[in-house]
């Protein structure tokens, strides 16, 4: 192969990689209840380059001792009964 067919192979190859590095990862998370671990490891998670999270979950009991959980970070949000 030529030097010109090289230096081709090789700019594909480059825009390939960084074409494959802007791909945005979509996350779905079916989870019932959630709870403050759970949530950190999800907010970790979320801060991560190229990933968008979404989450369908279960809340937990109105009369449940814990708080409700701040899911800002996440793409979408659904509650299911």
């Amino acid at each position: 192969m030529s030097h010109t067919g090289n230096m081709i192979n090789t700019t594909i190859q480059e825009e390939q990689s960084k074409a494959a590095s802007r791909q945005v990862k979509k996350i779905l998370l079916l989870w019932s209840p959630l709870a403050d671990y759970s949530i950190s490891c999800f907010r970790e998670l979320a801060k991560k380059k190229g990933i968008e999270l979404y989450i369908i979950y279960q809340p937990g009991e109105k009369d449940a001792p814990y708080k409700q959980f701040d899911l800002g970070f996440f793409k979408k949000v659904i509650a299911y009964q």
